[in-house]
């Protein structure tokens, strides 16, 4: 075959590659386009939480307070219970005490001991309240030493059970004590006087046995009836 004619069939065979690439003789060839990635539907935003109601404010503490917060109850001392020393106890619908009643049969004790339990249905964070308590024998006569003690922050006491340590804030008294003889029956109940401290008062650092505020306010505790039960004379 001549030259002239394989020259034209190489020209034509050129022509018809760049024809299907669309791409003219001498031109670069453009790069090819990436594939198009479909975007990803955005995540959904979680719910941002609502922030918790502040907490209240307590009500400041007043006088009232400690009048209807704090009872003293009087009881038989455990030390003094026996087969013929037993005691019956009468509540109120709010479970304090309005009376309790000690029965003692013969042959009577040397002793018999009272003990007299400060109970606080509250606490008094930032204001404590000073107690200063004794005993009363009939109206007025005073037994027994005066007790002294800090009512604050950790003043209410869960309900005792058995095998537990002593309640905290109690005294004990011997209620024949400078009696030349046995009566009938005997009368006694506690009594206190109670200040509440001004605010910031340290209840560490507050001497019960001598600090005072213009906020006072009595306590008086249930009566405790004490019956001597005499054995029948023998015929």
């Amino acid at each position: 075959m001549k030259p002239s004619v394989l020259a034209f069939l190489a020209c034509c065979i050129l022509a018809a590659g760049c024809s299907e690439t669309g791409v003219k003789p001498g031109e670069p060839t453009a790069p090819k386009a990436p594939a198009t990635i479909p975007e990803a539907a955005p995540a959904e935003a979680s719910p941002v939480p609502e922030p918790p109601p502040p907490a209240p404010k307590p009500e400041p503490l007043d006088i009232g307070d400690v009048d209807s917060g704090i009872f003293i109850h009087g009881l038989l001392a455990p030390e003094s219970a026996s087969d013929t020393v037993t005691a019956d106890y009468i509540e109120t619908l709010r479970g304090t005490l309005s009376l309790t009643t000690i029965t003692v049969k013969e042959p009577f004790p040397d002793q018999l001991l009272v003990r007299f339990e400060l109970k606080a249905r509250r606490n008094f964070p930032g204001r404590p309240v000073v107690i200063r308590a004794r005993a009363y024998r009939g109206k007025s006569e005073v037994i027994g030493a005066e007790y002294a003690c800090v009512l604050g922050s950790d003043a209410q006491v869960p309900a005792r059970g058995p095998n537990q340590e002593p309640f905290t804030h109690a005294y004990t008294v011997n209620v024949l004590e400078g009696l030349e003889a046995i009566p009938d029956t005997l009368l006694v109940h506690g009594q206190a006087d109670a200040w509440l401290m001004p605010e910031g008062t340290s209840e560490t650092l507050v001497d019960p046995k001598s600090a005072t505020s213009p906020d006072q306010v009595p306590l008086v505790g249930n009566p405790v009836r004490i019956n001597f039960v005499k054995a029948e004379t023998a015929p």
